[in-house]
């Protein structure tokens, strides 16, 4: 408090209580000051206070077109919507008009529904009505209890389809229900209401509205020939068989079939279903001269190996009449006839013998080929798995770390004489989010931290709940102290003035901020007692300077 704030009205105070209090205390014969507060005052708390108190509607709708503070705006114009309201539905035309003209200008679309149910004047009703333009604000009058013309004619002039369609689920009153039904045109809200509007007769009409809508979309499109739609059904036919028969094996009997299908398609022509048919079609040509490729491949080899035989067969008929002819040379010829390529060096090689050994060869090259890859996914995978073990191992470890290292903290503030509970509760919650990666700590591990944290959270949820049980006890000891200084108080006020009186005053309320913290419930009373009472003292302080001012004053006049 600073030394102007003795001089200056309580509602101009420096501090912000003191001027809320002073608001409070003000009445209706002090307007002017409420409204000077409820514009110039700097705290949004004592701007509320005093428009809460102003009782005039011209002056909360000035207040509200001028404030910047949203929640303030929208109290101003509520309030000013209200005192309007209640001008509006009176049975006295004049008021009533102004009352209207004023809640136009202020614009509230809902405080007009309430006038339009309301209004004891029928001209008032009928512009109240005139001037409703807010889609919500006409569902609202639409579920009203005014009268079921105005109901109707309120839902007639809703052009926000959403609006429609919730009014159509939300109402029970089957006309207003069926009169938003009839201004809905798009199928999906249409469906919304025809599943879940509260009224029988509103879903029901719904349902025939899409109905309709549904064969008129249909009557719109134009019709097919009918030449048109047995060439569309011989193509799916087509279409049908040759994916049948794509797929087979059977290739000699299916390629002729294959081919007649292609014929007719091309004589229908037309582009219906053209993707499918030229998939399949290209699918078991391509299978087929897959097919044709291997069987010449076989025809070949066995080709090469009856070619193989024949010469076989000639080499040994040779040998044969070489031997005939010359019996001296039959001993080396007959020791080497199992082998005629090592007996006869000029004889051709085997040329079945050569592919096979070739075709073996591949065979082995290519089952080492896929035996490396797969050795080397495999250690891939293993090095791949070990790595993450490995990192599983050392996060674990960490976490186990920390965990450990929160248990200590836990079990030395649970060891400690004087702790402080938020220190607890704050020591508990990190506790808590932190143990939520227990599951991440190696088994061995896991349940000696686990235990050590039961352990060590029940400690400091016992101590917790004793030193609140203490603090509670010491602020209810501390009442008494403060019903103390209130008698006090209480009797310097009622005591005869002395010049010490401000200095005890001042004394009495240093005693104050050295009682210290009270039940939550008791505190506010008791202060707002003892605030009362040292106010009555201070003004009693404040007149005895006056007093002692006015005799001074009239010393120096007579000197």
């Amino acid at each position: 408090m600073g030394i102007a704030d003795l001089f200056r009205p309580k509602y101009r105070h420096s501090d912000v209580r003191v001027r809320s209090e002073a608001v409070r205390a003000l009445t209706a014969d002090d307007a002017a000051i409420l409204i000077q507060i409820a514009r110039t005052d700097r705290d949004i708390g004592v701007r509320r206070l005093a428009i809460e108190r102003i009782s005039t509607a011209d002056t909360l709708a000035d207040i509200a077109s001028a404030e910047t503070e949203r929640s303030l705006r929208d109290l101003a114009g509520e309030r000013a919507a209200q005192l309007w309201i209640s001008q509006a539905c009176s049975g006295d035309a004049e008021p009533a008009g102004a009352a209207l003209a004023g809640m136009l200008k202020l614009g509230d679309q809902h405080a007009l529904v309430t006038v339009v149910v309301r209004a004891e004047v029928a001209a008032i009703r009928k512009r109240a009505f005139g001037e409703l333009r807010d889609p919500r604000a006409l569902c609202e009058l639409a579920k009203s209890d005014a009268p079921q013309e105005l109901r109707t004619a309120a839902v007639a002039r809703i052009d926000d389809g959403d609006v429609l369609r919730a009014l159509a689920i939300d109402t029970t009153q089957k006309e207003v229900g069926l009169a938003a039904v009839e201004k809905l045109d798009d199928v999906d809200r249409l469906e919304q209401v025809a599943q879940k509007a509260k009224a029988k007769a509103v879903r029901q009409r719904a349902r025939k509205i899409v109905s309709e809508i549904e064969e008129a979309e249909r009557a719109k499109k134009p019709g097919t020939p009918d030449d048109v739609k047995r060439r569309r059904a011989e193509k799916a036919q087509l279409v049908r068989e040759l994916e049948g028969v794509a797929d087979s094996f059977e290739f000699g009997k299916v390629a002729e079939a294959v081919k007649a299908a292609e014929a007719a398609w091309g004589r229908l022509g037309g582009d219906e279903g053209d993707d499918r048919f030229t998939r399949a079609a290209e699918r078991f040509w391509r299978r087929k001269e897959i097919h044709d490729q291997q069987s010449r491949s076989s025809d070949e080899l066995r080709a090469i190996e009856r070619e193989a035989q024949g010469e076989k067969e000639r080499a040994a008929a040779q040998r044969a009449a070489a031997a005939a002819a010359a019996p001296e040379a039959a001993p080396d010829a007959s020791g080497d006839a199992g082998d005629p390529a090592a007996g006869d060096p000029a004889a051709p090689p085997d040329p079945a013998r050569l592919a096979r050994e070739a075709e073996a060869r591949a065979r082995r090259d290519e089952r080492d080929r896929l035996r490396a890859e797969d050795d080397a996914r495999r250690q891939a995978a293993t090095a791949e798995r070990a790595a993450k073990q490995k990192e599983d191992a050392e996060r674990g470890a960490a976490i186990a770390a920390s965990l450990a290292a929160l248990c200590d903290d836990m079990e030395g503030l649970a060891a400690k004489p004087n702790q402080d509970t938020r220190a607890i509760d704050r020591l508990l919650a990190q506790a808590t989010k932190a143990f939520e990666q227990v599951g991440k700590v190696p088994g061995a591990e896991r349940d000696a931290i686990a235990e050590r944290y039961r352990v060590a959270r029940g400690k400091l949820v016992t101590r917790a709940g004793e030193l609140r049980e203490a603090d509670d006890w010491q602020r209810w000891t501390n009442v008494p102290k403060a019903e103390a200084l209130i008698a006090t108080a209480k009797q310097m006020l009622e005591a005869p003035a002395t010049p010490d009186l401000g200095n005890r005053l001042r004394g009495l309320q240093a005693l104050w901020k050295e009682v210290g913290a009270m039940p939550q419930r008791r505190s506010k009373e008791l202060w707002d007692q003892f605030k009362l009472v040292c106010d009555q003292v201070y003004d009693k302080v404040r007149g005895q300077r006056a007093v002692e001012h006015e005799k001074w004053w009239g010393w120096r006049c007579w000197r």
